[in-house]
């Protein structure tokens, strides 16, 4: 704990009691309280650090685990930011390939536009 604390009631429904308990016990987490502050203390780590950005939670095997860790040892790169280039690098690749596609579908769409126009100017 950092500090004195406050006791606070808080009205929990019985299924998210029970969610609870079965955090009791897990992860160094010997009680209710415990597991209601690594709750609190795990939301407001994970708050965007501004309003137009969003926050996501991405679970890791222990193979990627290992090897994030690895990568933060040799290289001081962190998880957040191994993980913003990867998606970045992910995201530059498919819509380097649906560029190309989207291209040609606009493209085809303009020509078969210009022909339904040309065909109802002969109509008239």
């Amino acid at each position: 704990m950092s500090g004195p604390s406050n006791l606070v009631s808080v009205r929990i429904p019985d299924d998210e009691l029970s969610l609870l308990d079965e955090h009791v016990g897990t992860q160094g987490m010997r009680s209710r309280s415990d597991v209601i502050r690594r709750a609190l203390r795990s939301l407001f780590e994970t708050q965007p650090t501004h309003e137009s950005m969003k926050c996501i939670t991405v679970e890791l095997g222990t193979s990627q685990q290992f090897k994030l860790a690895h990568l933060h040892q040799m290289e001081g790169t962190s998880t957040e930011a191994a993980i913003n280039i990867a998606l970045n690098t992910y995201l530059d690749q498919v819509i380097g390939i649906i560029n190309p596609s989207n291209e040609q579908y606009e493209s085809t769409a303009a020509e078969l536009r210009q022909r339904v126009s040309r065909s109802k100017e002969f109509k008239q």
